[in-house]
């Protein structure tokens, strides 16, 4: 996979393009690609898109987790619609498209539902984000806080170490803050 992504990288710098990898999901958990971290690692945005769960025939569309733009808290709701053309394959046959528009309704994409954050998820991202109204934003509105600060009003409030370290990666990969460093997160604080 780090060839493959070197690969990308090279084509990318060459062409001076985009590189879109398509993926699909694992089996067990449907909410993250199969196989090796690393592609997810180098993608500057991961999206979802998928059949809505519910079943109402519309395609969700999500930005999972990005560098330089806030994931989406809610999937768009999309609906596939097929259009008819004027052209005509060799057999006369008119051909169609398909035409996308938003559906203007919930979906709910696999391995994402609406699971709600636990308790120490909860209490470690009010502690974080209590933390960041007392500091100074980035241009892109981003709060550079320290971890430890974070633990301990967590811990203050009854928090166990445990379940806080195991919060962390949860609350990354659900787009809620960005882990930095092995001692910091960054939390976009919305005016």
């Amino acid at each position: 996979m780090t060839h493959f992504v070197a690969a990308c990288r090279r084509l990318r710098e060459a062409l001076a393009c985009t590189v879109l990898v398509l993926h699909h999901t694992a089996l067990a958990d449907t909410g993250r690609e199969r196989g090796s971290s690393v592609l997810r690692g180098a993608a500057d945005v991961v999206i979802q898109v998928a059949k809505d769960e519910g079943g109402s025939g519309c395609v969700g569309f999500q930005v999972v987790t990005a560098r330089d733009i806030e994931p989406m808290e809610q999937p768009l709701a999309l609906r596939l619609e097929k259009v008819e053309t004027d052209w005509r394959d060799e057999d006369e046959h008119p051909l169609s498209t398909c035409i996308v528009r938003a559906a203007g309704q919930p979906v709910t994409l696999p391995g994402r539902g609406n699971r709600p954050l636990g308790e120490a998820q909860t209490t470690l991202l009010t502690c974080a984000r209590e933390l960041a109204t007392d500091r100074q934003a980035d241009a892109r509105g981003f709060v550079l806080l320290a971890r430890a600060d974070v633990v301990t009003r967590a811990r203050g409030r009854g928090v166990p170490r445990q379940s806080i370290s195991s919060a962390w990666q949860s609350l990354q990969s659900r787009g809620y803050l960005r882990l930095v460093e092995p001692a910091s997160l960054m939390l976009r604080v919305r005016a």
